[in-house]
C-alpha cells in the first residue's frame, strides 16, 4: 500500500510518523494544492510507520516551522502525523587500560626536577626503579611512578584503587613526563575520598586529566601519606561522542561570483 507525502522539513535529522488508519476530516487542502509530493510505500497493517525523509524534500521546504507538510493516504485524505527529531547516540566510554605501578622511594620532598635511577626497555616500558638509598619507604611516602609508555590515545582520567577497604582521605598531585627528567603538574590537589558507614560506601577515585598525552605519570601525596598502598592505576581514554545520522548533497549550478563560487542548495538545509 502507498502514501503520499505532500512537502517539506527543515531538518535532516528528522523521523516522520504517519497514522495511516486515522483519517481525519478534509478540510481545503489536496494533494494537487501543492508544489511537490513524494510517495512514501509502507509494509504491513501497523497504524504508525516511521519515514526518514530524503533530501530533495528539504530542497523544497519553505516553511522553517514545517507548517507546510502534509500526509495523505491513498485516498487523497489527510492523515495525522507527528516529527520527531532522530535520536543522538548517547556517549560511550571506552573501557579502561591498567598501566604498571611503581613505588618511588624516599620520604624527602619531590620537585618537578628530582632525578631519578630507572631502567626502560627500548620502546620505553618501564622495567624497574633501582632504589640504592637506605630509605626504601616508598609506599609509606605515597609517590608512585606510573608506565604508561603503551598508550597510543590521550588520557582523559586515572583510576586509582588502593589495598584494603580502610578509610582514606587525601588530595594527591598528578604530574607527567615523557623522559623521566622533567615533570609537569596535570592535577594539582586532586580529592580521594574512601569511606564507610552503616552498611554504606562511598567512594572518589578518579582524578580527571583533561587529555593528556604522556609515557610517564608520577602520583604523590599533596601533604603527608597517602597511607594504604596503591595498588591498581587505570587510565581512562575520552568518551566517544555519540552523532545522529548524516545525509550528503551534491551541489550543483554553481555560479562564479569573483573569487568564491556560490551553490544554491535550495531549501532550509542545515
Amino acid at each position: 500500500m502507498k502514501r503520499r507525502l505532500k512537502i517539506q522539513i527543515e531538518r535532516l535529522s528528522v523521523v516522520l510518523l504517519v497514522a495511516l488508519s486515522l483519517p481525519v476530516a478534509a478540510d481545503d487542502i489536496a494533494p494537487g494544492t501543492f508544489a511537490f509530493g513524494t510517495v512514501v510505500d509502507t509494509d504491513g497493517a501497523s497504524p504508525l510507520h516511521a519515514v526518514r525523509l530524503p533530501g530533495a524534500v528539504y530542497q523544497r521546504s519553505t516553511r522553517g516551522d514545517l507548517a507546510d507538510l502534509r500526509v495523505f493516504n491513498a485516498a487523497a485524505q489527510p492523515v495525522p502525523f507527528a516529527i520527531r527529531a532522530t535520536p543522538i547516540a548517547a556517549d560511550t566510554q571506552p573501557a579502561g587500560v591498567a598501566l604498571p605501578v611503581f613505588p618511588l622511594p624516599g620520604t624527602e620532598p619531590r620537585t618537578a626536577d628530582t632525578p631519578m635511577q630507572v631502567r626502560i626497555e627500548s620502546g620505553g616500558t618501564l622495567v624497574a626503579i633501582d632504589r640504592g638509598r637506605a630509605d626504601t619507604t616508598g609506599a609509606a611516602a605515597g609517590a608512585y611512578l606510573i608506565d604508561a609508555s603503551s598508550l597510543h590515545t590521550v588520557v582523559a582520567a586515572l583510576e586509582l584503587a588502593f589495598e584494603g577497604t580502610a578509610p582514606l582521605v587525601a588530595r594527591v598531585d598528578v604530574e607527567a613526563s615523557d623522559d623521566l627528567r622533567s615533570f609537569r603538574m596535570v592535577n594539582a590537589g586532586a580529592p580521594l575520598l574512601r569511606t564507610q558507614l552503616a552498611g554504606q560506601s562511598l567512594s572518589q577515585m578518579r582524578v580527571e586529566l583533561g587529555g593528556v598525552r604522556a609515557k610517564y605519570f608520577r602520583i604523590h601525596a599533596s601533604a603527608g601519606s597517602l597511607g594504604p598502598a596503591l595498588d591498581r592505576v587505570t587510565a581512562m581514554p575520552p568518551a566517544q561522542a555519540g552523532s545522529a545520522p548524516r545525509e550528503h548533497l551534491v551541489a550543483v549550478n554553481g555560479k562564479a561570483d569573483g573569487n568564491p563560487f556560490i551553490y544554491e542548495l535550495d531549501g532550509a538545509i542545515v
